[in-house]
């Protein structure tokens, strides 16, 4: 009997848990991304979904991000407090204005704060992108600033290692697409990379993509890395060209950038 107990406590508290893990505030949708003129006003809502047992007092706090200008200049809430019942749904509704002075993009986080119980002593705060472009005055741009070579040699492990430096020039947010591929002396491609990470970089951001080769069969002789940022019509092919040779299991980068 004391055996069946402690599997039965056991059992509880997993569930529990997992029903835990299910609890909380969903949003749809993740983000807004407004293209308006100076001057010019829009309403937006988001909808907040309570997939958790219990009610719910959630407090709106909006927050400028990444240097953008206070959020008082630019949006007001019709409401800066939620009370969401479990299971339920409410809209949260944001105007928001664009100023005349400012050029590129603004960015806020409307913050959701609460606890899952009123016996929680855990505060939760929810952050929700909020992406403002002041049309006429966007500028895209981005830089491959460096391709890091790395090989790691060891006895049962052989990687070659690239990482790949992107910096945002522009004064908007963009979420590059980075190629990158190997050829050999011949111009031949020996490797291609597929890109799986979507990172966004804000103005200003950097972000160094990681990719790893495993095992590469490689040659003696010399090769080079193309790394290319590609960016739809809004950006031109940007591209960082690095040379390496490889021989008797080493490699040695000869030229950096081009």
């Amino acid at each position: 009997m004391r055996v069946f107990n402690i599997l039965f406590i056991a059992m509880m508290i997993m569930a529990t848990a997992a029903a835990n893990a299910e609890a909380g505030v969903l949003v749809t949708p993740d983000r807004h991304i407004l293209e308006l003129s100076p001057g010019e006003e829009k309403a937006v809502e988001y909808q907040i979904y309570n997939s958790g047992p219990d009610d719910l007092h959630i407090t709106v706090d909006p927050k400028a991000w990444a240097g953008t200008k206070d959020t008082r200049f630019w949006i007001s809430l019709k409401e800066d407090m939620i009370e969401l019942k479990a299971n339920d749904t409410k809209p949260l509704k944001v105007t928001v204005t664009a100023p005349a002075d400012v050029k590129g993009e603004m960015l806020a986080m409307l913050f959701l704060c609460y606890k899952e119980s009123e016996d929680s002593a855990l505060n939760i705060r929810n952050g929700i992108p909020l992406y403002l472009i002041i049309e006429g005055t966007k500028e895209y741009g981005a830089e491959i600033k460096d391709v890091g070579l790395i090989y790691k040699k060891e006895a049962k492990k052989k990687d070659l290692n690239l990482d790949i430096e992107v910096q945002n020039t522009g004064n908007v947010h963009i979420v590059p697409d980075i190629k990158v591929s190997i050829t050999d002396e011949k111009d031949k491609e020996v490797k291609r990379f597929v890109l799986e990470e979507a990172k966004t970089l804000l103005r200003g951001q950097d972000h160094t993509f990681s990719l790893i080769w495993r095992y590469p069969g490689l040659s003696n002789g010399d090769y080079k890395v193309v790394a290319e940022i590609v960016y739809g019509d809004k950006l031109e092919k940007i591209r960082h060209i690095s040379a390496f040779s490889f021989k008797d299991g080493d490699i040695k980068v000869i030229k950096d950038g081009a």
